[in-house]
């Protein structure tokens, strides 16, 4: 999926040592004729996770190859499910701020590679 962060990752970590990077990305569909914005939830694990954290801004867009991860849970007795994005691949495409890739690595495995 390609699209534009809506706001800035969050990271935790996890207990036991894992860091887990969310943010949402935006894009467009038509459905019907009209344009519609769709709202993806992406989450990266490891150094994925933190490269992620490092590099992406509100606004910066980016390709997220991954699974998706579609959970069931009970909310005040209604059945919802919230389907998420596993990310395997974060492909940086875009900083919003500068409309260029300058300074931006082209993949988060470009950063695993490089630093570590």
């Amino acid at each position: 999926i390609i699209g534009r962060l809506g706001k800035a990752p969050e990271m935790i970590t996890t207990a036991n040592g894992t860091d887990i990077t969310t943010f949402n990305l935006s894009n467009n569909v038509y459905v019907g004729g009209k344009e519609e914005t769709q709202w993806h939830t992406i989450k990266a694990f490891g150094r994925q996770a933190q490269v992620c954290q490092k590099y992406l801004k509100k606004g910066d867009l980016c390709c997220v190859e991954g699974h998706i991860d579609i959970r069931t849970y009970e909310k005040d007795g209604v059945s919802h499910k919230a389907i998420t994005i596993i990310a395997e691949r974060v492909v940086f495409l875009q900083n919003k701020r500068t409309s260029t890739t300058e300074n931006m690595p082209q993949r988060s495995s470009d950063i695993s590679e490089a630093e570590g």
